[in-house]
């Protein structure tokens, strides 16, 4: 009888088992090559987008990576890596995920031509590591402008810009003067304290981009469900159930005789809805917003004591509007306390290119809206993630204030860098150090690529430039090959530094993570439930 040998030896049978560099490390690097292809020509203002359709069959057209990378599911255990490092740079910065996953395509890439030059897995490693801490230190030094004055609208419109013009090209001067107005509108007096979820994004279909405004409060795509649709200095109360008579607590069995007994039981539920809504509107309310279904009966006692009637089922935006108001959301039919009332400076319910809203302007600017009108739904679906980003980049700003010169100049300056470094080195570990120096040019690359120039052509623009002593020479994307550089400085085109640095650390770490795979092993699939 044939003994198994070896590893297979402990596996149950129908497993697989891959070794070696050639069925194990290059095949894992392929497939990250493969996510890396998909998402790095969508870098910078020129970049293209992508058209991708779900499995429920909605469509996205966007260049966002983060989008892209949650839409395509990707199940491969190698190329998740890299998903799962563009995933946690969107959460910690909201920028920068592209260069995530470009850096580490690149970076693998490079890995594999080492690879098939006979350097061995480890060298790889050791000299991709030493870089990444030469790479930190010289970044680290690198700050060229800084966002002083988190209370500035000039300051927050130059530190936002960049972001947004890298998906929204076109558009960024508005958009980024709406950011900037939302964000000054809601920033405490901590700036390190600033909350994104206070700046909401609402989508109006129709009109033109002009007509785009930021609202000091809450902005509901949401028509009010009674008579009375607007109203100043207004009381609030927030319920977080449905509005409906009070039901008895125990089941039981009513035995009605005559229709006298059938008008006197309906009348009682009458008195106590009706008692219910007067009970809230004696408090001083004018508004109530209701988080569930509302009964005919709860909407026409409303409409008789001169109420407002808002029902959103989301409880998301339930707890802004509580957050808005200043109110509390409450779990019964009760009158509201003093302390649990909310108020809105003016409540106004408008129809918008055959859309309701329902706006309510905060006295403080708890919360700030911006309400974005385009024709083309896409268009608003693209502007709203770009936003998102812009935030998130002005999020991070908050606490560490520092930015770095951009259109590709940094990257440029870190190539050159590593490059004199990698000649101080006398192992073989200089190899590697030079092709991750190689791996940071992608950026700059990719820029001049998408604009239309010369790869070659731009890039050695770009050396020269630097090493004449422009270390903030850039990559113009409004120019041909003979204007293909710009200072990045003096026009105001900026990187958050620690947006870079954590984008780096994520591209290095995973990279690193895949190459220290020598072996793949998978166990026999699960059989599916008999259909």
């Amino acid at each position: 009888m044939f003994r198994k040998q070896g590893a297979a030896a402990l596996m149950k049978d129908g497993h697989s088992h891959f070794a070696g560099v050639e069925e194990a490390v290059l095949k894992n690097i392929e497939a990250c090559k493969a996510i890396s292809n998909i998402t790095k020509t969508s870098v910078g203002p020129n970049g293209m987008r992508k058209m991708i359709i779900d499995h429920l069959e909605k469509t996205y057209v966007t260049s966002d990576t983060a989008i892209i990378q949650q839409t395509l599911e990707v199940e491969h255990p190698a190329a998740k890596m890299m998903v799962i490092a563009a995933t946690a740079q969107e959460a910690e910065c909201g920028d920068a995920t592209n260069l995530v996953i470009s850096l580490c395509g690149e970076l693998l890439e490079n890995a594999e031509y080492l690879l098939k030059q006979g350097i061995h897995q480890s060298e790889i490693v050791t000299g991709y590591e030493l870089a990444f801490e030469k790479c930190m230190e010289y970044l680290k030094g690198m700050s060229c402008w800084s966002l002083n004055d988190k209370c500035s609208f000039a300051q927050l419109h130059i530190a936002c810009k960049t972001s947004l013009s890298s998906k929204i090209y076109g558009y960024e001067e508005e958009l980024s003067k709406l950011v900037a107005e939302a964000c000054l509108m809601v920033m405490p007096k901590d700036p390190t304290k600033f909350n994104i979820d206070n700046v909401r994004i609402g989508k109006v279909a129709g009109g033109s981009f002009s007509d785009s405004t930021v609202i000091d409060g809450f902005c509901s795509a949401r028509k009010m469900l009674s008579n009375i649709t607007k109203g100043d200095e207004v009381k609030v109360a927030v319920y977080s159930h449905e509005l409906q008579p009070p039901q008895a607590e125990s089941k039981a069995t009513v035995l009605l005789k005559t229709a006298d007994e059938l008008l006197n039981f309906s009348k009682s539920e009458e008195q106590a809805m009706e008692n219910a809504i007067k009970a809230i509107a004696d408090s001083g309310v004018k508004l109530i917003v209701a988080g569930s279904s509302v009964s005919e009966m709860a909407l026409h006692f409303i409409n008789k004591f001169d109420l407002m009637l808002l029902r959103t089922p989301s409880k998301f935006e339930i707890r802004r509007i509580c957050r808005a108001c200043g109110a509390t959301a409450l779990s019964s039919m009760s009158p509201p306390m003093p302390e649990e009332q909310g108020f809105f400076k003016s409540v106004m319910c408008r129809e918008i290119c055959s859309h309701w809203v329902t706006i309510m302007h905060s006295p403080d600017s708890k919360v700030a809206t911006i309400q974005l009108r385009s024709g083309a739904k896409a268009q608003l679906e693209e502007m709203e993630r770009a936003i998102h980003d812009a935030v998130g980049c002005l999020n991070a700003a908050c606490k560490d204030g520092r930015y770095v010169a951009g259109a590709g100049a940094t990257e440029i300056a870190l190539s050159l860098q590593l490059q004199k470094f990698a000649s101080t080195r006398k192992g073989l570990d200089q190899y590697s150090i030079q092709k991750f120096a190689e791996a940071i040019e992608i950026m700059p690359k990719m820029l001049a690529k998408s604009s239309g120039q010369t790869v070659i052509h731009s890039m050695a623009s770009l050396y020269k430039a630097h090493s004449e002593g422009n270390a903030h020479a850039g990559v113009n994307v409004e120019g041909k090959d003979a204007d293909s550089v710009i200072n990045a400085s003096d026009a105001k085109i900026l990187d958050h530094q620690q947006s870079k640095i954590w984008a780096i650390s994520h591209a290095v770490e995973a990279a690193l993570t895949v190459l220290r795979i020598d072996q793949i092993i998978m166990s026999k699939q699960a059989r599916g439930a008999p259909q």
